[in-house]
């Protein structure tokens, strides 16, 4: 018969076990994004970025969109850009009313 320590003991080190596995499994460019940017699902390396030469917002021409994983975004000229973590430019956005809206922008460090 096992003693109630050393089940509470193998029970302490499964769960120190498991939470590292969790850890390990759960890492991801998603562990960098700002919790105001990222709902687990809304941001992605940016697959293509082009001007779009539709008006913009402010009336201003041309305008960049940025397309991910998740779709496509205008990005205004005044958006705020973040710095990427990788090297990468990355996009956060939702849907919006007929369109993606962009949330947050990462872009690569100046070289």
């Amino acid at each position: 018969m096992v003693s109630k320590a050393a089940r509470k003991s193998a029970a302490g080190l499964l769960m120190a076990i498991g939470g590292g596995l969790f850890g390990i499994c759960n890492g991801s460019a998603h562990e960098w994004y700002p919790v105001e940017c990222c709902g687990g699902n809304d941001c992605a390396e940016v697959e293509h970025a082009t001007y779009d030469r539709t008006r913009g917002a402010d009336g201003t021409l041309p305008i960049l969109a940025v397309t991910t994983a998740l779709g496509t975004a205008l990005v205004p000229s005044n958006f705020p850009r973040r710095e990427s973590r990788d090297g990468k430019m990355h996009a956060c956005m939702r849907p919006g009313q007929g369109e993606m809206r962009l949330i947050c922008l990462f872009l690569p460090p100046p070289s």
